[in-house]
């Protein structure tokens, strides 16, 4: 059986397919993030990514579908209403997408805060990293992701010119992984 996390945005939307029917080691399936920034309109967005939809739904029965949840209020110096109503409405329109694309599907929409503490994620708040550096990694440290190789980048200006670090869709791929995850604990509890 196969179980899909998403995270949504309009900058990068990544999935996360996990096969529950294997070991630990070689669960992973395929993750990916789809970089969307360089196209314009949520509609241009949401097509590219119901076109990497299709794709998982012809190559794989995919049972179960978490897909998390659009942020519910503010927090203090991060998204403006007009964000928070952009992604609430693209968040929207890729659940009802994988709705339609995935159509044996279970599909349900979680809090990342329910899906972290399901999971054992225990956030430092105190930490000179953000939540995300911190989600990612826990997910690296995972046996499902032992083997997989993380999408990096090449500096190419500034004074880290050259220098090669971990691609922003890393953080993505991660939380789309811990709505994966937090779908095949729900099922084993």
């Amino acid at each position: 059986m196969y179980v899909l996390g998403i995270d949504v945005s309009t900058s990068v939307t990544a999935y996360t397919l996990i096969n529950t029917e294997c070991s630990q080691s070689d669960c992973l399936v395929k993750t990916e993030g789809i970089h969307l920034s360089k196209l314009s309109g949520i509609y241009n967005k949401a097509d590219h990514v119901r076109e990497h939809f299709e794709k998982l739904a012809k190559e794989y029965d995919i049972e179960e579908i978490y897909i998390e949840e659009a942020l519910q209020s503010f927090r203090r110096g991060f998204s403006s209403a007009k964000t928070l109503s952009t992604l609430a409405m693209f968040n929207g329109i890729i659940s009802y997408l994988a709705f339609k694309t995935f159509t044996d599907s279970e599909i349900a929409l979680i809090n990342v805060i329910r899906a972290r503490s399901s999971l054992g994620i225990k956030l430092n708040r105190k930490s000179d990293k953000n939540t995300k550096e911190q989600v990612f990694e826990w997910v690296q440290k995972r046996k499902e992701f032992e083997n997989f190789t993380w999408p990096t980048k090449v500096l190419k200006s500034g004074p880290r010119k050259g220098q090669e670090i971990f691609d922003k869709s890393c953080y993505d791929i991660a939380d789309a992984a811990v709505m994966a995850m937090y779908g095949i604990n729900l099922r084993a509890n």
